[in-house]
């Protein structure tokens, strides 16, 4: 696959990442929680798909080395606070959290990850193409 095939897939998996986002985030807001349920569900799937796609990514281009620490961290960060987001769904889904408080938490990881999808695009927009690695065929000069 080109560089420019493979940025076009992850870019395609994102859009739809944040796509079913926002529509189990509409499903919530509707009080239609088996649909909110369904979303997350199908948002985790994409987004694992758009993980992948990213770490390819990121053997096939160099990026500025402190801006790349600096997506990573809130990367990081963004996929820990998921992990309380998804808990607290748990929680709440079995009446042991208010709603307020599930809100709350899933508010905290959306900021998180507008923060993780600034600095990835922030990253990509000075991200270089690693040069090819030289073949043997390539430095024979006879």
């Amino acid at each position: 696959m080109s560089n420019a095939a493979l940025a076009a897939s992850f870019f395609a998996a994102l859009l739809a990442t944040v796509a079913a986002l926002a529509g189990a985030v509409w499903q919530a807001r509707q009080r239609k929680p088996r649909a909110h349920v369904a979303g997350i569900a199908v948002s985790a799937v994409l987004l694992v798909v758009t993980i992948l796609l990213a770490e390819a990514m990121g053997k096939r281009y160099d990026f500025v080395a402190w801006v790349y620490r600096i997506h990573m961290s809130a990367a990081y960060t963004t996929t820990a606070v998921l992990v309380l987001a998804l808990g607290s769904g748990a929680l709440h889904w079995t009446g042991k959290l208010s709603r307020k408080a599930h809100f709350f938490v899933a508010a905290a990881w959306g900021a998180t990850l507008v923060a993780a999808l600034g600095t990835g695009l922030w990253m990509f927009a000075g991200a270089v193409p690693k040069a090819a690695p030289a073949t043997p065929a390539a430095a024979d000069t006879r």
